[in-house]
Formats: structure tokens, sequence, C-alpha cells
């Protein structure tokens, strides 16, 4: 129980790396504590690493929509930073963040209000998606969707907008965008 409160007390006080030692001697000590696995996930997610909180996942099977989702962006962030390798397709990785994308906001269409929240986020990611695969029109349309939903728009939304108008040789609008 020491690790456990330990780990609490590390995230409360905003100390990610604390609570990943606690939560991760609690495992040792308990391999299939559920309470652990979670809090782990959960700092995990809070880094930014999605990939090793899917791995701690109390529940077997596919991970959360809300993991799925950081994944998705992820892949989206690496596809636009690592250079492909001679010979492959020029998008092939960012198609491939795209279609994880799409997919994950058709299920939480489904899911409803429940997944609001992240269903924003996902439509938003699709944006930079779009901009990244130089689909200048898509990316403008599924700003102008966010918009007419109410949908917050964020910086990077909001510069993939104006990238795609300039590249749509649309630069009054685009100028307004980036100022």
């Amino acid at each position: 129980q020491g690790w456990l409160a330990l780990g609490y007390i590390a995230r409360q006080t905003n100390d990610p790396f604390t609570a990943l030692r606690a939560y991760g001697e609690v495992l040792r000590l308990e391999p299939g504590r559920h309470d652990a696995q979670a809090a782990m996930a959960a700092v995990l997610r809070d880094l930014g690493a999605p990939f090793g909180a899917a791995g701690y996942s109390a529940h077997p099977g596919p991970a959360s929509l809300s993991v799925r989702a950081q994944q998705a962006a992820l892949m989206l962030r690496w596809s636009a930073t690592v250079t492909p390798p001679p010979g492959s397709a020029r998008f092939a990785a960012t198609d491939q963040a795209l279609n994880q994308l799409e997919a994950l906001i058709e299920e939480a269409l489904r899911a409803g209000a429940s997944a609001s929240e992240v269903l924003a986020t996902l439509r938003r990611d699709r944006v930079l998606a779009l901009r990244q695969r130089e689909r200048w029109a898509d990316a403008v349309v599924a700003v102008d969707a966010l918009t007419a939903d109410d949908v917050a728009l964020p910086a990077y939304v909001r510069q993939a907008q104006a990238d795609s108008l300039l590249a749509l040789r649309r630069p009054a609008e685009a100028r307004r965008i980036y100022t």
C-alpha cells in the first residue's frame, strides 16, 4: 500500500517519474493489480506515451478510444518528421495515420456524447493529416465543418487551414488566419 500511496502523492504533486517508479514497484510486487495498472497507464498517457499506456491496460483487447486517439496523433507527428526510406511511398505514414484517424472518428461518432471531447480532438488532428497529405481542399472543408459545429480551433489547426488556403491560391484568406 505504501508504494501505491507514494504513486498517488507523486501524481498529485506533478512528479510523474516518481509515480512511475512507485506504480512499477506495486506491479513488481503484485503483477495483476488493476488499480496500479490503470494509474501507470494514466501517467504514461500524461507523459505523451500512449503506446506505453496501452501496454498497461487493465482490460484485454484494444486500448481505450482516447489512448488510440493519442497513438494516431503521435503517428501523425512522426509521419511529418521522419523521412521515408528510398523507394517507399512519400505519404505512406501520413496515409496510415489518416486512415487510423478516420476509423477512430467513426468509432467516436458511434460512442456518442461520452466521446465528444475525443471526437473533437480526432477531427482537429484529421485537419492536420489532410494538410500534411497536401489534400488542401479537404482540409479547408474539414475546418469549415469544425467551425460549423462550434469546435474550438487551436493554433495548429488554424495554421493548417491557412497553409491549405495559401496552397489553393487564396492568400487574402490565409493572411487573415496567419495574423
